[in-house]
């Protein structure tokens, strides 16, 4: 026979309850500490047989429940979503009343069962449905239950990739330790996807994120939670005092040099080097003078790099925080290429006259070749042919080479420009402009007739 121990009868909990009030689900609830169909009980008598299987039932919808209906019967333990949904709508309850009888009845099952109602939504191909609160609430119910369930779940079922917050985030943040060591059992491309999660607890404390980076230096989750504590570390005083107490971060400082030595202070490599270069980002920080960011920022992949480019020229307009500085003094790459393309999309986009005088200035410079993209990519979609003698002004002195991809990039561009016009003067400009035979089967698709 069953016990109240084999069915456990966990109350609500108060936090889902004052959240339902909040957003006004409950209004106009009354909760009692009796379960409404449980006949109330001393503290001295013994409950009777019957009234042990009322409190081992989850909640019944009908008020009547001598009789239960086949609706009220299924929230007993529900299969599916679909099925828990169909016995809410033909309870004739009201909406905060539903609300309530699937939250107690969440509250009921055990992690076993909340697992198999995850999984079997798991295979809706309606990506929005799972963000919907019953799957939301359940995902979290079965994390604060059986976190190490849950993150099992969610590492074998790819759907599930997207609710990392859901169901990993509450181990991640009560047990980073604990949770950083399952990590490293994961397969390559799960570690990426768990990658947020490592993110979450750099950013919310990352002095706490430092004592397990060793841990998941090697990982691919080690640039972003290794970026995502650097922002935390240097935002700014005004986002800081827009945080309430229990959300803003544990920081160790925003001034440059306190930040700079936390980048420092993580494990050589991949991390370190990505802490390093986002601090290129913080107001404050002369790149002239921190030979380690700049060695930092060469050791980026090309697409990393190119990002740190575009956003510092962002930051560089108007030149509120000396940005203009940190672009001149970027080391030769991916990222100046990038920073110098966006700047001169932008003057091209305002004046474009002025913008080509500035060119003629840097032809004997090595920014030449990413200048001239960015203006070509602005100007392109005016004027085509004069947009691509631009492109054909640059000229690679080796193959591969840096100038090489700017000018291959700014001939793409054109030549897309020509084919959206007019597809015979396309064909015309392949076959007379002065391109390698690999730029004309790049751009062509086939190779050079002879």
């Amino acid at each position: 026979m069953s016990t109240p121990a084999d069915h456990p009868r966990p109350a609500i909990q108060i936090a889902s309850v004052l959240a339902a009030l909040a957003a006004g689900f409950l209004a106009g609830t009354t909760l009692s500490k009796q379960h409404p169909t449980q006949p109330p009980t001393s503290e001295t008598s013994s409950p009777s047989p019957a009234a042990k299987t009322a409190s081992d039932r989850p909640v019944t919808l009908p008020a009547d429940t001598s009789a239960p209906s086949a609706s009220a019967e299924s929230l007993l333990t529900p299969k599916t979503f679909k099925e828990l949904d169909a016995a809410l709508q033909n309870s004739g309850k009201s909406p905060a009343e539903k609300r309530l009888a699937l939250m107690e009845t969440i509250g009921r099952m055990k992690p076993d069962e909340l697992s198999e109602l995850l999984a079997a939504e798991a295979t809706n191909p309606d990506f929005f449905r799972r963000m919907r609160f019953d799957f939301q609430f359940t995902a979290k119910r079965l994390a604060e239950l059986a976190p190490e369930k849950a993150a099992a779940l969610w590492s074998t079922t790819p759907s599930l990739r997207f609710q990392a917050d859901a169901l990993l985030g509450t181990w991640a943040r009560k047990d980073p330790q604990s949770f950083a060591s399952w990590t490293l059992s994961l397969p390559k491309e799960v570690q990426r996807a768990a990658a947020s999660t490592l993110g979450e607890i750099a950013a919310s404390n990352p002095e706490q994120f430092a004592a397990i980076a060793p841990q998941i230096a090697e990982t691919p989750g080690a640039a972003t939670a290794a970026r995502r504590a650097i922002e935390a570390l240097t935002q700014s005083e005004a986002g800081a005092r827009n945080e309430s107490a229990d959300t803003a971060p544990t920081r160790i400082g925003r001034d440059p040099e306190t930040a700079l030595a936390y980048a420092k202070s993580l494990p050589e490599g991949t991390m370190r080097n990505t802490a390093l270069a986002q601090l290129a980002r913080m107001p404050g920080i002369e790149l002239a003078k921190q030979p380690d960011i700049v060695s930092a920022i060469q050791s980026l992949s090309r697409e990393d790099a190119a990002r740190l480019g575009r956003d510092l020229e962002e930051q560089s307009r108007g030149d509120a925080s000396g940005k203009s500085s940190v672009i001149g003094s970027l080391p030769q790459g991916p990222a100046l290429d990038a920073a110098l393309a966006s700047n001169f999309r932008r003057s091209a986009d305002k004046d474009a006259a002025q913008a080509a005088a500035n060119l003629e200035q840097m032809k004997n410079l090595s920014t030449y070749p990413a200048a001239v993209r960015g203006f070509v990519e602005a100007t392109a979609s005016k004027d085509p042919a004069a947009a691509a003698d631009w492109a054909l002004s640059i000229t690679p002195s080796t193959e591969g080479d840096s100038a090489q991809t700017q000018r291959m990039a700014a001939l793409e561009r054109v030549a897309r420009e020509f084919a959206e016009r007019n597809p015979e003067e396309a064909k015309k400009w392949l076959n007379t402009a002065p391109l390698s035979d690999r730029e004309y089967f790049i751009l062509s698709g086939k190779p050079r007739p002879k």
